[in-house]
């Protein structure tokens, strides 16, 4: 979750919503009440290893991108996008047999 002018604020989900009952939907706040201030960020010049890390320790299935300098939000990855690039790297990263040419 971001403020009017794109400032990360904190973090939220749908584990986190479940937990209000539905009557109390429109009185409930969610930056005062269902959003974690507390949630890790990382920068887009961090490491996925990095990435990797905070989403394993984290109880969040997302992890926030903020610009370094403002700290907008300018991204957010998610565990799939971590699999997902885990994946591309060990495809590039697979040795390819070399083509042999008799003459």
């Amino acid at each position: 979750m971001a403020d009017p002018h794109g400032i990360f604020r904190g973090i939220s989900s749908l584990r986190l919503v479940k937990t209000i009952p539905e009557e109390d939907w429109l009185t409930t706040s969610v930056a005062a009440e269902i959003m974690d201030r507390s949630a890790h960020t990382v920068c887009a010049n961090h490491s996925m290893a990095l990435v990797e890390r905070e989403l394993a320790s984290l109880d969040h299935y997302h992890v926030p991108v903020v610009d370094q300098e403002t700290d907008q939000l300018i991204g957010i990855l998610s565990s799939s996008d971590e699999m997902q690039t885990r994946e591309n790297a060990k495809e590039t990263l697979q040795p390819t047999p070399a083509k042999v040419i008799v003459m």
